[in-house]
């Protein structure tokens, strides 16, 4: 049972027909009970196509996520064999909010994978919120 709670925030301003837009601030709760956060590396020469796993450690449902590319290279996030998002380098990946019961249900993995051959050894960085039941 989740006994924290992480808060995400997002602010959004964009330029659109010329006019600086603001969009409403958009906060969400997000229960946990263990958190995991580091730098997952992707070491040179790791070809496009290789999977490296984001560590859940305990966490057997995620309740918020967010995924950093700090590598010079487009990279693929997926959950388990789905797609979830393509992320340039410096792109950011987030969700946040209670564990959804239906289909697909609860984020339980995600994995990155490069999509070129890595010239360097670089990083990326994670933060996994969520539950261990």
């Amino acid at each position: 049972m989740a006994n924290s709670t992480a808060t995400v925030t997002l602010d959004m301003t964009a330029t659109i027909g010329g006019s600086s837009v603001t969009a409403a601030r958009k906060t969400v709760a997000a229960p946990y009970q263990s958190v995991i956060n580091g730098d997952l590396d992707i070491p040179v020469g790791a070809t496009a196509g290789s999977s490296f796993a984001i560590p859940f450690g305990t966490i057997a449902k995620a309740t918020a996520a967010r995924v950093t590319n700090n590598t010079s290279a487009d990279v693929i996030l997926k959950s388990s064999a789905a797609t979830v998002a393509a992320l340039a380098p410096g792109g950011v990946f987030m969700i946040a909010g209670a564990t959804a019961t239906g289909t697909p249900g609860a984020l339980t993995a995600l994995t990155i994978e490069p999509t070129t051959t890595q010239a360097a050894a670089e990083t990326i960085n994670y933060w996994v919120f969520g539950d261990p039941t």
